[in-house]
C-alpha cells in the first residue's frame, strides 16, 4: 500500500489575483531599493556550493526580508546570531536548484506566484495586503520568490524521487494501531514549533538570546508564529509555518513533554531547552486518546495512521537526501 500525500487546493479566487498583479510585482521587482545594513562588500563572495556561489548581495537581500518580515531589532548582534542560519539557508537552496537542475525539474513562473499566494494564505493575508505589506516594508519581491522557487523545486524532487520509495506496509499500520490503542488515556498534543538547533557549547548563549528574542516579538504582536518558524526553524515543518502536528506524551523530549503538560491550548512556551537546541512551542490543541479521539472505527484509524506514517517517512527521506547532496557537495563558506 503506497502512500500518497494529498495536498489542499489553494483558494482559486486568490490564485486569480496573484496570477493579475503578474505585471505590477514585476515592475515592483525592477523598481525597488535594497534598503537596510550591508554584511560586507556586494560582490564578495561568502560561501562556495559546487559550481555557484552565495554572494553578499544574495546574503543582504535575504538578511534584509528576514528582519524586516519578523521584526528582529537591525542590530550588529543579532544579525551575527541570525546570519549562520541565514547563510545555510541559502546554502541549502543552492543546493536544491543543482539537483532541479540536475534532474532537468523546473519551475515555471505560474508556480512561483502560485507558491506567493501559499505564503499570504498561510499569514492570513489577502493578495492586496500581501503586496502592500511587502510594499510598506520594502521587501524586494525577488529575494522572495528565489526562496519559494527553491521551495517549489525541492518539493519536485521529493515528489519525484522520494515519494516513490516511500511504502507504507499493512505492518506497519497494523503495529501503529496497536501502540495507539495501548496509548488511550493518555494526552496528545496538537504543536506547532520553532526549532534552533544548538550544535556547540560555545553557541548556547547565542541561540538562547535569539530564542528570547523571537518570544518577545511573538508576545508583543510584532511578528506572526507562522513567518517566525518559516524564516528561523530548522525543524521538519517549518514550512508548514511550524506545524509539526499531533505527538503523545511519552514521545517527546521530557522537558517539552513537562511543558505542554502545564500549558493550555493557545498558549506560547518560554524557550525550552532540549538535548538539541533551543524549542518555541505553541500549543493549539490538546486531547485525551480514546476519550477525545475516536478509536473505535478502526477503517479510518487505518487511513489516518497510514498518512502519518507516510508524512513522517517522506519527511525522514527528504532530511537524508539533504543531508546526502550537502555530504557529497563542495561547500566553503568564507565567514
Amino acid at each position: 500500500m503506497s502512500y500518497q500525500v494529498i495536498s489542499a487546493d489553494l483558494n482559486k479566487e486568490a490564485i486569480l489575483l496573484i496570477k493579475l498583479l503578474k505585471i505590477c510585482l514585476f515592475a515592483f521587482i525592477l523598481t525597488l531599493p535594497f534598503q537596510g545594513k550591508t554584511y560586507a562588500d556586494p560582490n564578495s563572495i561568502m560561501a562556495i556550493v559546487n559550481d555557484d556561489v552565495v554572494t553578499s548581495a544574495e546574503f543582504n537581500t535575504r538578511m534584509d526580508m528576514v528582519i524586516k518580515t519578523s521584526n528582529i531589532p537591525n542590530k550588529k548582534e543579532v544579525i551575527a546570531r541570525v546570519a549562520p542560519q541565514v547563510l545555510n539557508i541559502l546554502i541549502e537552496e543552492k543546493l536544491q536548484t543543482q539537483e532541479a537542475k540536475r534532474l532537468d525539474i523546473s519551475v515555471t513562473n505560474d508556480e512561483i506566484y502560485d507558491g506567493l499566494a501559499r505564503i499570504a494564505q498561510q499569514n492570513n493575508l489577502s493578495i492586496e495586503d500581501f503586496q502592500a505589506m511587502l510594499k510598506k516594508r520594502n521587501i524586494d519581491p525577488q529575494t522572495l520568490a528565489d526562496q519559494v522557487t527553491a521551495e517549489i523545486a525541492w518539493g519536485k524532487i521529493v515528489s519525484q524521487r522520494i515519494r516513490p520509495l516511500v511504502d507504507v506496509t499493512e505492518r506497519d499500520v497494523d503495529a501503529r494501531i496497536a501502540q495507539i490503542k495501548a496509548s488511550e488515556g493518555r494526552q496528545e498534543f496538537l504543536v506547532a514549533e520553532i526549532f534552533l538547533p544548538v550544535t556547540s557549547d560555545a553557541e548556547d548563549a547565542e541561540v538562547a538570546a535569539l530564542a528570547n528574542n523571537l518570544i518577545t516579538q511573538l508576545k508583543q504582536g510584532k511578528a506572526p508564529f507562522p513567518v517566525l518558524a518559516q524564516q528561523f526553524s530548522q525543524s521538519a515543518g517549518a514550512n508548514r509555518g511550524g506545524v509539526v502536528g499531533w505527538i503523545q506524551e511519552g514521545q517527546i523530549d521530557p522537558a517539552i513533554e513537562a511543558a505542554l503538560k502545564s500549558m493550555k491550548a493557545e498558549e506560547l512556551s518560554t524557550p525550552i531547552r532540549a538535548k538539541d537546541g533551543y524549542h518555541i512551542i505553541a500549543l493549539k490543541e490538546k486531547r485525551i486518546i480514546g476519550k477525545d479521539t475516536d478509536t473505535s472505527n478502526i477503517n479510518v484509524l487505518k487511513v489516518e495512521v497510514t498518512n502519518e506514517l507516510g508524512q513522517n517517512m517522506l519527511e525522514m527521506r527528504a532530511r537524508r537526501y539533504m543531508r546526502e547532496l550537502k555530504s557529497q557537495a563542495f561547500i566553503e563558506r568564507r565567514v
